[in-house]
């Protein structure tokens, strides 16, 4: 059923006792007459059908029997979960607007429900709260995120008086290698030119200097150092695995699947907590938070991840980079669109397209589709022809897997001659599983990231598996895709650390705390590859839109 996310900042030092809804006296009998639809099991995107191990459409692991009184949903509101950003608790609770009566089919719709929410002490907290000193920092984080920012006034009246920093503020954080580090300082001046204060940390200096039981640990307790003592926005992760480490965050696929381990750079980006209450080797369960429960999923700080090993590829990705951000695109408003049949008897990924399209209205669309047909009716000829045209954004919808994305295998990308680099979303399986070992050869999605002049300045792409409905296409990975565009509408100008950071929050009340768990999935494993601080315009026209391919 549908649902809003409520998302209350409580008050300083308290904790949620209990919550109550009232709808209001406006709530009506609908007229129409409608079968409420059973829950289906998630898909992935790889080329196999779906797993084994995934339960058929209705099965009642992922469906609430209904009962014959009573109206379901059986609470008009729920609590969700809790958690903290700039050192602010904020409780987030699903409220549905819409019941269903099973016994006789009725669905009555409150457009207006009153939610009272009683709080209580809350118990110390085993760590200090993570908090910027720039209050700045924690208005523009919370007031736009919650529902009563009103309350920020209590926190600004229980904030602790600072000792003044003994270094000067950073905005934005390289972390690298020191035989990488070189490569990055015409970066770092670029962004030294646009008004940032920007410090590089080498992951030999962190690994003798800061705590933590392994490498992922002290880099993290390296950015929460920096966080809270000197201000940092940005974190750009410099290097893939081999320099710079990640942490495997635990999803599991399913009461009767193999657990599975997704690399998570979030967890350098939600700084309380530490996401493994139980100290065991499973980063990240729904019960790893403070008390157990969920762990911290509002990120304080924007982050991307260079996936480079050598310091020719971090000089190609800065200069990609740079050259995004200091030379205007031939055709700004050139859009490529990209799209399989997904093998899932009629489920098209062009379908996952549509919910988009009012969002690129003023755009130049070119498309490469498969529909109405459920086999191939592109490949990688046409793929390269399409990206040679030199468009500004791509986005594909259909199967991948590490070595091959948008039918173009690593070898396809010698043919390669854009003449600007392009911003690609992907939600296929694995393109960006950059946590190879080192004698096995990168991911596609790192190759087209740090490819030399042509490819992509940045990407957003899946680490493992991507998520869709086979009737639905657009939902689980789909729905973080049209959130993420939806924030790059929402201002002139948006950062893509910004509105990765936002589409995800966004999506923060769909996160599941048991059974297959696609939403929590795609939270953890969808990753920026590319700088958090360059900016994106969503294209309009410049010229005449160029005529579709035939």
């Amino acid at each position: 059923m549908p649902f809003r996310t409520a998302r209350i900042l409580l008050p300083p030092g308290c904790r949620v006792e209990r919550v109550e809804a009232r709808p209001g006296a406006e709530t009506r009998l609908l007229q129409e007459s409608w079968k409420p639809d059973r829950s289906r099991t998630p898909l992935p995107h790889p080329h196999a059908a779906a797993p084994a191990a995934g339960r058929p459409a209705g099965d009642s692991a992922h469906t609430p029997e209904l009962g014959s009184g009573g109206l379901y949903p059986f609470q008009q509101v729920e609590p969700a979960s809790v958690h903290r950003l700039a050192g602010c608790d904020i409780a987030l609770f699903r409220v549905f607007p819409v019941r269903y009566a099973p016994a006789d089919g009725r669905f009555f719709f409150s457009p207006r429900v009153d939610v009272t929410v009683t709080v209580a002490p809350a118990a110390q907290p085993a760590e200090p709260r993570l908090a910027p000193r720039r209050w700045e920092d924690v208005e523009n984080r919370i007031a736009p995120f919650v529902d009563n920012p009103d309350m920020l006034e209590e926190y600004r009246a229980a904030r602790q008086e600072l000792a003044p920093p003994a270094r000067p503020a950073v905005d934005y954080l390289i972390v690298t290698t020191e035989s990488l580090a070189p490569s990055y300082q015409a970066l770092a001046d670029r962004k030294t030119r646009a008004g940032l204060a920007v410090t590089t940390e080498t992951m030999e200096s962190i690994m003798t200097r800061f705590p933590g039981r392994d490498a992922a640990e002290k880099l993290r307790n390296c950015i929460r150092h920096a966080y809270t003592e000197r201000g940092i926005r940005y974190v750009l992760l410099g290097g893939d695995v081999a320099a710079v480490p990640c942490r495997y965050a635990h999803v599991p696929r399913g009461p009767a699947a193999r657990d599975s381990r997704l690399p998570c750079d979030l967890y350098f980006a939600c700084l309380d907590g530490s996401w493994n209450r139980d100290g065991d080797d499973r980063w990240g369960e729904t019960t790893d938070g403070e008390g157990g429960g969920d762990v911290d999923l509002l990120a304080e700080i924007d982050i991307g991840r260079a996936p480079v090993d050598t310091p020719a590829e971090a000089a190609a990705f800065v200069e990609k980079t740079i050259r995004h951000e200091d030379r205007e695109h031939r055709d700004a408003g050139a859009v490529l669109l990209l799209a399989s049949c997904l093998e899932q008897g009629t489920a098209q990924g062009g379908a996952m397209f549509d919910p988009l399209l009012p969002h690129l209205d003023e755009c130049a669309v070119r498309r490469l589709d498969d529909r109405p047909h459920t086999s191939p009716q592109w490949g990688a000829i046409d793929a390269i022809r399409e990206l040679n045209r030199s468009p500004r954004l791509v986005l594909y919808s259909g199967h991948g897997d590490r070595e091959e994305l948008m039918r173009l295998s690593a070898g396809d990308l010698e043919s390669l001659s854009n003449r600007d680099p392009f911003l690609l979303y992907s939600v296929g399986c694995n393109p960006g599983q950059f946590d190879n070992d080192a004698f096995s050869p990168d991911s596609i999605g790192e190759e087209l990231v740090k490819h030399p002049r042509v490819g992509a300045f940045a990407a957003i792409l899946n680490v493992r598996w991507g998520w869709y409905d086979a009737r639905q296409e657009w939902k689980y990975s789909g729905e973080f895709q049209i959130k993420f565009f939806e924030q790059l509408l929402a201002e002139s100008r948006v950062d893509l650390g910004t509105a990765c950071r936002r589409s995800r929050h966004e999506m923060l009340g769909q996160v599941e705390a048991g059974g297959i768990m696609p939403y929590r999935w795609c939270y953890y494993g969808i990753t920026l590859f590319g700088d958090p601080h360059a900016a994106f315009e969503i294209p309009r026209l410049a010229q005449e839109p160029a005529t579709s391919p035939e």
